[in-house]
Order: structure tokens, then sequence, then C-alpha cells
């Protein structure tokens, strides 16, 4: 992912040390979502999913909230993915 699209999908505050918290805090839930669903995403991949969902997953309230958000920036990164 590059520069401009981090800076897109992480909050201003996103330095290196709450980008990699963050990334280990999600990582657990992203990894379980990928094999539950069979996404086939590689570790760089489920980080990428991470960053690009980021936003969305610090509202998510509950676990159920973050798997749907998680769903739903696959589907979003899928369907960008096909269209190329």
């Amino acid at each position: 992912m590059g520069h401009d699209a981090l800076a897109r999908a992480t909050p201003a505050r996103a330095d290196d040390a709450w980008l990699h918290r963050s990334i280990e805090l999600w990582l657990p839930l992203a990894t379980d979502a990928n094999e539950r669903y069979d996404w086939g995403y590689g570790g760089h991949d489920i980080e990428r999913l991470i960053i690009v969902a980021l936003p969305d997953l610090e509202r998510a309230d509950s676990s159920d909230a973050a798997r749907a958000v998680l769903w739903f920036c696959h589907r979003r990164q899928h369907s960008a993915g096909a269209g190329r």
C-alpha cells in the first residue's frame, strides 16, 4: 500500500507505533475471518485489509460488528481488484 493510500485510510495520529499496535490488536480477528471465510490472504494482505478497515474498526462496538467491517472491506477490495 502506498503512503498516500495509507494516509487516507488511517487517522491523522497514525504514527508508526500506533499503527503497529492497531495491526496487532485486530490481527487475530482478521486472521480468523480470513480462514473462516476462505479469503486466501497472506500476511501482508491481512495487514493491508486491517489498515484499510481501521477507521471503521475503531467504531465497532462488538466483535460481530468488527467482522462485518472486515467483510465489507474485503468485498470492496475484491470488487476493485476484479475491475482491473
